[in-house]
This record gives C-alpha cells, structure tokens and sequence, in this order.
C-alpha cells in the first residue's frame, strides 16, 4: 500500500532543501554586499565608469601622460587625447567630483544588494521553518502486515 502523504513529503522536503540552497547563495552576496558597503573605493567595476585610484594617475591621463583609452594602434596617442587645458586645482575638482559620484553610486547598489540578499534570507528561514514543521506534523504511514 502507497504512503497516504507520498506527495505532500517529496513536496515539503523539496522546498526545504530549496529553501537551504537560497539561503546559503543570499549568505554569501550579502557578505560580498557588506563588504562592498565597507570600503566602496576597492569594490569591482561592473559598469565600466572607474576613476583613477590617485589623482596623480587622474592628473597624468588628463595631460596624456598616460593612455588608458583602448584605442587602436593605428590611432596616435596624440590625436586621440588632446591635452587638457585645466589648471591642476580644476583638475582636482573635477576628479573628486567623479570620485565621490562613484562612492555614492556603489555604496547606494551594495546597501541595494545587502538588503535584497537579506530579505531573501529571512524569506528562506521563513519557508523552510513553516515547511519543516508542517513536515513533522504529518502522520506517518501506516505500518502494514
């Protein structure tokens, strides 16, 4: 004779184990996010707009001492970066400008993150506790002879 419940445990059990799965992948990225929340200046680059980590390097791309604009070889240096006729106080203004715009913006999208990431946590916790209760509350199968 088949186990009255047979469905309602493969079901229950199932989404424990989900519930586990998503539980352990949020830990971990809202670790990365908290991290990330910490020290937003060292975080990865994922949308391609990072400033220099010094304004001396800043400074140095500005005068085009330094060539970090992926141009083809064919292109010279000097045709595809004029050098900047701002005076180093302007320069400075405008780097940290960028700086400070780009702190605010991963610190906004890793706080984004750690809260997402913990909101999933607790709605993990919340369905594996209820579904795993429910699970012991179920009768067990009858014993046959």
């Amino acid at each position: 004779m088949a186990r009255p419940h047979l469905f309602a445990h493969i079901y229950g059990y199932a989404v424990c184990l989900t519930a586990v799965i998503v539980g352990l992948v949020s830990i971990n990225a809202a670790s990365e996010a908290a991290f990330d929340l910490g020290n937003p200046t060292h975080t990865r680059n994922q949308w391609g707009t990072d400033v220099p980590a010094t304004f001396e390097e800043f400074l140095a791309q500005e005068r085009g001492q330094i060539d970090n604009t992926n141009t083809p070889p064919e292109v010279s240096k000097d045709s595809a970066r004029a050098v900047s006729p701002l005076s180093d106080e302007q320069l400075k203004r405008i780097y940290e400008s960028r700086r400070d715009d780009l702190v605010a913006t991963r610190r906004f999208q890793a706080t984004k993150s750690l809260a997402g990431n913990l909101l999933l946590l607790a709605v993990a916790i919340a369905l594996f506790t209820w579904h795993w209760r429910w699970l012991r509350r179920l009768p067990d199968a009858p014993a046959t002879t």
